[in-house]
């Protein structure tokens, strides 16, 4: 029984001298130091990382934008593309209704462009040609006939 209590008494020693020992290395104001800097290192690493994090957010937001507006004008360029042929094309019309011509939209479409006085100059070569055309008829069927 007494090996027992010297035992426990040994044990007990041991126990006591180690926590003297790990208190005597780390006291609460070098374990809050270390503690405070390594919390201090994490947050600054975290702070860096969220306004990096931010930073890439607002170019991809500003990316996106620039997308966005890039593909708004893309429609608009062909909205304006769209009026203007429209435009040109009742000034085709037009011309060609004053010299009694009447054609359908495929072969309009093939004399309308983008550039009103290209397109002027095709009706106009058209409307020549054309009456050219139907002139020589007539005076191949009068010469038949009489």
């Amino acid at each position: 029984m007494e090996n027992i209590q010297t035992r426990e008494k040994q044990l007990s020693g041991e126990n006591e001298r180690s926590e003297e020992k790990f208190i005597l290395k780390y006291s609460d104001e070098d374990l809050n130091r270390i503690f405070d800097r390594k919390f201090a290192r994490i947050m600054k690493k975290h702070e860096k990382e969220l306004k990096e994090a931010k930073r890439l957010a607002k170019i991809n937001a500003q990316k996106k934008a620039e997308y966005e507006n890039k593909k708004l004008q893309d429609q608009l360029q062909k909205l304006l593309r769209k009026v203007a042929i429209f435009e040109i094309s009742k000034s085709a019309r037009a011309m060609l209704y004053e010299k009694k011509i009447f054609i359908g939209e495929e072969l309009l479409s093939t004399l309308i462009s983008e550039d009103a006085y290209k397109t002027r100059k095709s009706i106009e070569n058209f409307i020549t040609l054309f009456e050219k055309a139907v002139n020589d008829a007539l005076k191949e069927r009068t010469q038949v006939i009489g």
